[in-house]
């Protein structure tokens, strides 16, 4: 199975302010409404969210519930990016891409995270790294002036990601914001984009990873019934006559 990842834009002090601050509080759903010009429909949406985020019990790891929760409720708010197979938290282990993360622990309430932070992705439907608008400025400055950061970049974003990933990156900085990284928020459907679906609002999903994703499916599809042509059923191309009622 594939990585359905995206990338959610949140500032640092949002994360108490959108997320946080919902947990106890029943009517933060139309301040958040009227704070970011929601219709009813992503209201309503916004609502489940919440409703979901609140009912997290402590055996729930940190990752699958708040986390996760967090870039959800995020992509009911603002725009966010799919970058099908390509997420930071690959890079976690490296030491030098290490120093882009962000520490959860000292972004929440202990309460929040008492079962253990893991601070990446650690399978599907979970939250992953948080990378802060700062990290996210020095990540696209190294990667033009240190090879080991380009290096590693190109091979996580390969395949045209890496343009998906910068607009990503560009879109948030460009509001002061960071990144939370989280996988199977968004489930595209490759040959049919209209029946994708999402836990957050599908639109407002960058179409961009979706449509890379499109054709890199429809490029292996069509190099699968190649490689097979002379296996496939010779099909009659006479149409047969309709069956007579008795």
């Amino acid at each position: 199975m594939g990585w359905d990842i995206s990338y959610h834009p949140l500032a640092e002090e949002e994360i108490q302010s959108i997320y946080v601050d919902g947990l106890r509080d029943g009517n933060h759903g139309l301040r958040l409404q009227r704070r970011f010009g929601l219709d009813r429909r992503q209201l309503d949406r916004l609502e489940e969210c919440l409703q979901s985020a609140r009912a997290i019990d402590g055996s729930a790891s940190f990752q699958e519930g708040h986390a996760f929760h967090l870039a959800i409720i995020s992509g009911c708010l603002r725009r966010y990016h799919y970058i099908r197979g390509g997420a930071f938290s690959f890079m976690a282990d490296d030491g030098p891409m290490r120093r882009y993360i962000s520490d959860w622990s000292s972004l929440l309430p202990a309460r929040l995270h008492a079962s253990g932070i893991h601070g990446r992705l650690t399978g599907n439907r979970c939250g992953g790294v948080y990378l802060s608008v700062t990290s996210l400025r020095a990540l696209r400055q190294d990667y033009y002036r240190d090879a080991h950061v380009r290096g590693c970049m190109d091979e996580v974003f390969s395949q045209g990601r890496l343009a998906v990933f910068w607009q990503a990156l560009d879109d948030a900085v460009g509001q002061g914001l960071g990144l939370i990284e989280a996988s199977e928020v968004v489930q595209p459907n490759p040959f049919n984009l209209t029946a994708s679906r999402s836990l957050a609002v599908l639109e407002n999903c960058e179409r961009a990873g979706q449509l890379l994703y499109a054709q890199a499916a429809a490029r292996q599809l069509g190099a699968a019934l190649e490689a097979n042509r002379d296996k496939l059923p010779l099909l009659d191309p006479q149409v047969p006559a309709p069956l007579r009622d008795k």
